[in-house]
């Protein structure tokens, strides 16, 4: 039927149920284009979670090369912070390792990705305040822990739990405590019903909801564990020491590019261990590399 031929409120009703579907097709492309542009930028995510982002890589730095040597340059005036006898404050640091075999009774673990061509891998850490260990797995998670089997977890699950340094809250306090969080996450749920997007609910695997519910979902899954470093003392409420030995991954990749192939990502990774372990302890990195190609090395 031609326009022609319909009348003037025909045409009108035409035009708004038009207007409707353009309004809802906008608004629809809209949110869209906000879930592409969401990245480690521009929300509280990790730069591991931008895997589906093509980046262009490089291989090289891009520094213009010249004839100077890195560091200092001659008649530079360098500047540093002098050793001081006698010290405006002391601050003593008790024992916290065990006594016979020097390990510690929190062991941090974190994961970020890292492009190894021919695709994107995870390099995963576990440390504590004097070991570290990297190793490169083609998955994350609960699957590439269990398959990496780190001696220091082996060793952690063996051995009984450390006596702590400190008193612990008192029982009343925690409770308290614990409860506050319940009826936060309560609240939470109550605010936000579990709600399925439309289209989803006919699909297998998880369902879409929105990310305040999947938070949710997850402050009551792991209660427990986001609760630990109010009953242990040696845990600690962040994860920063993994995120720490992890950052030197990023400057790499930032600075020199992808790896070419995992086995040289895993030689890499094996070489940091042992560099993070070194500066750790307190010994020279140089030497003890040396050390440890003549193969007289030895951990003091």
């Amino acid at each position: 039927m031609l326009a022609k031929d319909l009348s003037h409120e025909e045409l009108i009703q035409i035009v708004k149920r038009q207007a409707e579907t353009i309004a809802a097709r906008t608004a629809r492309v809209a949110e869209l284009e906000k879930q592409r542009n969401k990245n480690s930028s521009n929300r509280h995510r990790s730069p591991s979670s931008d895997g589906g982002v093509k980046k262009v890589h490089r291989t090289k730095s891009e520094r213009p090369s010249t004839t100077r040597k890195t560091g200092g340059q001659p008649g530079h005036k360098g500047s540093h912070l002098p050793f001081s006898l006698h010290p405006d404050m002391e601050e003593i640091h008790s024992l916290s390792d065990c006594s016979s075999c020097g390990c510690s009774p929190v062991i941090h673990v974190d994961e970020t990705g890292m492009d190894i061509l021919p695709k994107r891998q995870w390099v995963h850490v576990y440390n504590t305040a004097e070991e570290t260990y990297y190793s490169i797995h083609p998955k994350r998670g609960r699957e590439a822990i269990e398959a990496i089997g780190l001696l220091l977890i082996e060793m952690k699950k063996q051995k009984e739990r450390y006596q702590n340094m400190g008193l612990p809250p008192p029982r009343e306090e925690m409770e308290r405590l614990s409860a506050a969080y319940d009826e936060l996450v309560s609240e939470g749920c109550e605010k936000n019903p579990m709600f399925y997007a439309e289209g989803t609910l006919k699909k297998k695997g998880s369902k879409k909801q929105s990310p305040a519910r999947n938070m949710l979902d997850r402050l009551l899954l792991h209660r427990d564990k986001l609760l630990l470093f109010l009953h242990r003392l040696e845990v600690p409420f962040d994860n920063n020491q993994a995120e720490r030995d992890l950052r030197m991954m990023r400057v790499k990749e930032n600075i020199s590019g992808v790896f070419r192939s995992s086995e040289g990502a895993q030689a890499f990774c094996q070489t940091r261990s042992f560099i993070s372990t070194v500066r750790k302890k307190g010994l020279r990195v140089l030497s003890s590399l040396q050390q440890a190609v003549e193969g007289t090395f030895v951990f003091s």
